[in-house]
């Protein structure tokens, strides 16, 4: 889906952990999809992440909570401690979406600066 626009130079995809980022400056979008549980000290890298968004950016953390007992809740609960992460790190407009792709729920939540 995005392979023309990363063939072009206008997306630049870095694979990457939390930890090492590159410096290449600031970034217009950042994505994180099922790893900030996996994060040491998530508060200090999302507010890391925060500082690294152009202005105008926005900082985007999605989870699937997969092998939950209640996923809806999980992914609920999981909302609301990125949310808080998000709003915390200094990011405004902080909103919080819910899907359910197949049949396990998934939350992302997007702060912008």
């Amino acid at each position: 889906r995005n392979r023309a626009a990363v063939r072009s130079g206008q997306v630049t995809l870095l694979p990457v952990g939390v930890e090492a980022l590159p410096e290449l400056g600031l970034f217009d979008r950042i994505l994180a999809i099922n790893t900030v549980v996996f994060w040491p000290d998530p508060p200090r890298r999302v507010a890391e992440l925060a500082e690294r968004l152009a202005p105008g950016g926005c900082l985007a953390l999605a989870q699937q909570p997969r092998l939950a007992t209640n996923a809806e809740e999980a992914a609920r609960h999981h909302g609301e401690q990125l949310a808080a992460l998000l709003v915390k790190a200094g990011l405004e407009r902080v909103r919080t979406v819910f899907a359910a792709p197949g049949s396990e729920p998934a939350v992302c939540v997007v702060g912008e600066t």
